[in-house]
Protein backbone atom coordinates (compact mmCIF):
# COMPACT_ATOMS: atom_id res chain seq x y z
CA UNK A 1 0.00 0.00 0.00
CA UNK A 2 1.24 3.20 -1.04
CA UNK A 3 2.23 6.01 2.06
CA UNK A 4 0.13 9.37 1.47
CA UNK A 5 1.79 12.58 1.11
CA UNK A 6 0.26 15.60 3.65
CA UNK A 7 -0.94 17.69 1.08
CA UNK A 8 -3.05 14.29 -0.12
CA UNK A 9 -4.17 13.51 3.41
CA UNK A 10 -4.79 17.53 3.77
CA UNK A 11 -7.05 17.04 0.97
CA UNK A 12 -8.66 14.64 2.09
CA UNK A 13 -10.18 15.98 5.49
CA UNK A 14 -11.00 19.33 3.44
CA UNK A 15 -13.12 16.99 1.50
CA UNK A 16 -14.68 14.89 4.06
CA UNK A 17 -15.56 18.14 6.22
CA UNK A 18 -17.02 19.49 2.78
CA UNK A 19 -18.99 16.29 2.68
CA UNK A 20 -19.98 16.09 6.10
CA UNK A 21 -21.12 19.72 5.86
CA UNK A 22 -22.95 19.51 2.18
CA UNK A 23 -24.69 16.03 3.85
CA UNK A 24 -25.60 17.71 7.44
CA UNK A 25 -26.21 21.51 7.56
CA UNK A 26 -27.57 22.88 10.58
CA UNK A 27 -30.17 20.29 11.16
CA UNK A 28 -29.99 18.11 14.03
CA UNK A 29 -28.20 14.69 12.82
CA UNK A 30 -28.92 11.07 14.09
CA UNK A 31 -26.40 7.97 14.84
CA UNK A 32 -27.72 6.72 11.97
CA UNK A 33 -27.06 9.73 9.70
CA UNK A 34 -23.98 9.67 10.75
CA UNK A 35 -22.87 6.48 10.37
CA UNK A 36 -24.47 6.93 6.60
CA UNK A 37 -22.22 9.64 6.07
CA UNK A 38 -19.05 7.66 7.23
CA UNK A 39 -19.80 4.89 5.41
CA UNK A 40 -20.11 7.30 2.29
CA UNK A 41 -16.76 8.97 3.34
CA UNK A 42 -15.25 5.44 3.88
CA UNK A 43 -15.96 5.18 0.42
CA UNK A 44 -14.72 7.38 -1.10
CA UNK A 45 -11.44 7.16 0.67
CA UNK A 46 -11.65 3.50 -0.02
CA UNK A 47 -11.73 4.94 -4.18
CA UNK A 48 -9.70 7.23 -3.74
CA UNK A 49 -6.73 4.71 -2.07
CA UNK A 50 -7.67 2.53 -5.16
CA UNK A 51 -7.35 4.95 -7.73
CA UNK A 52 -3.86 6.65 -5.83
CA UNK A 53 -2.77 2.89 -6.08
CA UNK A 54 -3.63 2.40 -9.30
CA UNK A 55 -1.80 5.63 -10.72
CA UNK A 56 1.17 4.93 -8.66
CA UNK A 57 1.29 1.15 -10.49
CA UNK A 58 0.86 2.99 -13.30
CA UNK A 59 3.59 5.23 -12.62
CA UNK A 60 6.38 3.07 -11.81
CA UNK A 61 5.58 0.40 -14.86
CA UNK A 62 6.32 3.92 -16.91
CA UNK A 63 9.34 4.45 -14.60
CA UNK A 64 9.82 0.77 -14.98
CA UNK A 65 10.08 0.72 -19.07
CA UNK A 66 11.62 4.08 -19.16
CA UNK A 67 14.85 2.62 -16.51
CA UNK A 68 14.69 -0.20 -19.33
CA UNK A 69 15.06 1.83 -22.02
CA UNK A 70 18.16 3.39 -20.29
CA UNK A 71 19.26 0.44 -19.15
CA UNK A 72 19.63 -0.97 -22.76
CA UNK A 73 21.16 2.54 -24.02
CA UNK A 74 23.89 2.25 -21.18
CA UNK A 75 24.72 -1.32 -22.03
CA UNK A 76 24.60 -0.05 -25.79
CA UNK A 77 27.32 2.44 -24.69
CA UNK A 78 29.31 0.12 -22.94
CA UNK A 79 29.28 -2.44 -25.91
CA UNK A 80 30.59 -0.05 -28.09
CA UNK A 81 33.50 1.12 -25.12
CA UNK A 82 34.25 -2.37 -25.05
CA UNK A 83 34.77 -2.32 -29.00
CA UNK A 84 36.74 1.04 -28.95
CA UNK A 85 38.75 -0.46 -26.43
CA UNK A 86 39.58 -3.70 -28.96
CA UNK A 87 39.96 -1.68 -31.60
CA UNK A 88 43.04 0.84 -29.59
CA UNK A 89 43.98 -2.63 -28.20
CA UNK A 90 44.61 -3.90 -31.99
CA UNK A 91 46.27 -0.53 -33.36
CA UNK A 92 48.50 -0.27 -30.14
CA UNK A 93 49.77 -3.99 -30.44
CA UNK A 94 50.37 -2.94 -34.56
CA UNK A 95 52.08 -0.16 -33.30
CA UNK A 96 54.02 -1.94 -31.00
CA UNK A 97 55.40 -4.81 -33.39
CA UNK A 98 56.39 -1.56 -35.92
CA UNK A 99 58.87 -0.57 -33.27
CA UNK A 100 59.80 -4.18 -32.43
CA UNK A 101 60.54 -4.66 -35.92
CA UNK A 102 62.63 -0.61 -36.10
CA UNK A 103 64.38 -1.87 -32.60
CA UNK A 104 64.99 -5.04 -34.34
CA UNK A 105 66.53 -3.41 -37.65
CA UNK A 106 68.60 -0.91 -35.74
CA UNK A 107 70.22 -3.93 -33.51
CA UNK A 108 70.76 -5.55 -37.25
CA UNK A 109 72.16 -2.79 -38.37
CA UNK A 110 74.41 -1.60 -35.23
CA UNK A 111 75.62 -5.20 -35.20
CA UNK A 112 76.41 -5.02 -38.59
CA UNK A 113 78.48 -1.66 -38.09
CA UNK A 114 80.17 -3.90 -34.98
CA UNK A 115 81.48 -6.20 -37.52
CA UNK A 116 82.72 -3.47 -39.89
CA UNK A 117 84.65 -2.17 -37.28
CA UNK A 118 85.79 -4.43 -35.60
CA UNK A 119 87.06 -5.69 -39.37
CA UNK A 120 88.73 -2.17 -39.58
CA UNK A 121 90.34 -2.64 -36.47
CA UNK A 122 91.94 -5.69 -37.34
CA UNK A 123 93.04 -4.38 -40.61
CA UNK A 124 94.62 -1.56 -38.71
CA UNK A 125 95.94 -3.63 -36.12
CA UNK A 126 97.71 -6.00 -39.20
CA UNK A 127 99.10 -2.91 -40.48
CA UNK A 128 100.47 -1.44 -37.16
CA UNK A 129 101.93 -5.21 -36.74
CA UNK A 130 103.65 -4.62 -40.47
CA UNK A 131 104.64 -1.30 -39.82
CA UNK A 132 106.05 -2.12 -36.45
CA UNK A 133 108.25 -4.90 -37.94
CA UNK A 134 109.15 -2.57 -40.56
CA UNK A 135 110.32 0.12 -38.11
CA UNK A 136 112.16 -2.79 -36.46
CA UNK A 137 113.80 -3.93 -39.47
CA UNK A 138 114.54 -0.56 -40.89
CA UNK A 139 116.37 0.38 -36.93
CA UNK A 140 118.36 -2.86 -37.87
CA UNK A 141 119.29 -1.85 -41.22
CA UNK A 142 120.21 1.69 -39.73
CA UNK A 143 121.99 0.00 -36.89
CA UNK A 144 123.71 -2.28 -39.68
CA UNK A 145 124.36 0.44 -41.60
CA UNK A 146 126.11 2.62 -38.81
CA UNK A 147 128.34 -0.58 -38.08
CA UNK A 148 129.25 -0.72 -41.47
CA UNK A 149 129.78 2.86 -41.86
CA UNK A 150 131.95 2.63 -38.90
CA UNK A 151 133.98 -0.31 -39.80
CA UNK A 152 134.22 0.93 -43.34
CA UNK A 153 135.56 4.63 -41.59
CA UNK A 154 137.66 2.84 -39.66
CA UNK A 155 139.53 0.60 -41.78
CA UNK A 156 139.90 3.83 -44.10
CA UNK A 157 141.22 5.27 -41.28
CA UNK A 158 143.74 2.61 -40.45
CA UNK A 159 144.74 2.62 -43.92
Amino acid sequence: MVELSDKVKEFIVKTIKEEISRILPLTVVTKEDLRLAIEAMNKRFEDLQKYMDKRFEILQKYMDRRFEAVDRRFESIDRRFEDLQKYMDKRFEAVDRRFEDMNRRFEDLLNYMDKRFDAVDRRFEDMNKRFDGLVRLLQIMFIVLSLLIAVFGFLRAAM
